[in-house]
């Protein structure tokens, strides 16, 4: 009797620990974030601009979503993220005058999907709509006349990650994203021929 309810306690144990070992990924969280931003050669071309150039440069940013255990080892969730990036690209242009491309705010939602990998890990995948925003600056020394423009470009982001507990609510996260820009035949062309590169990592509490 003793062995059997020894078995019993055991296997009750493995079944309550699967769905609480998905519901560990699961519910409302808040992160912020930090990593490496990179518009391709193409991608970062400004206009009137002769020579390529890449725009590199710092993302910080912050994301906050919601996910839901699908199974005791699948979770599938929702994400709003915005951050902030350093990349620009300058050159010099005739009648003595300079042009500048930067990077400015850059918004994204996603859905995700994610995968145990053990107890503490979760893999997953995502995609979504990407919004960024551009800052054209031209000065010319010679003549005095300068310009500032902003513009916007819409496109679709794929990323992929890991995400770490390191306690009952905080976790950890790698993430890598990669995002084309519609080519619409205006402005977005110039910024999304090669696309953009972010790595990131994050850190994050659970709710």
């Amino acid at each position: 009797m003793h062995g059997r309810y020894r078995l019993f306690l055991i296997t009750s144990a493995i079944g309550a620990a699967a769905p609480a070992a998905a519901q560990s990924f699961a519910g409302a969280r808040i992160e912020a974030n930090v990593g490496y931003d990179r518009l391709s050669d193409e991608a970062a071309r400004p206009p009137f601009v002769g020579a390529p150039g890449s725009l590199d440069g710092v993302r910080l940013g912050v994301a906050a979503g919601y996910d839901v255990a699908l199974t005791p080892a699948m979770v599938v969730g929702a994400e709003a993220g915005m951050g902030w990036s350093t990349g620009k690209v300058a050159a010099a242009v005739p009648q003595n005058a300079r042009v500048e491309l930067k990077a400015g705010r850059d918004f994204d939602l996603a859905m995700r999907l994610g995968v145990r990998a053990g107890r503490s890990v979760l893999v997953y995948g995502k995609v979504g709509y990407a919004n960024s925003r551009f800052d054209f600056d031209y000065a010319s020394a010679q003549t005095g006349f300068a310009f500032h423009s902003t513009d916007t470009a819409d496109g679709w982001r794929v990323g992929i990650g890991a995400e770490r507990r390191i306690g009952r609510r905080s976790y950890l996260k790698s993430e890598y994203h990669y995002t084309f820009y519609a080519d619409e035949g205006g402005a977005d062309q110039s910024y999304g021929d090669n696309g953009r590169h972010q790595l990131l990592i994050g850190l994050g509490v659970r709710f």
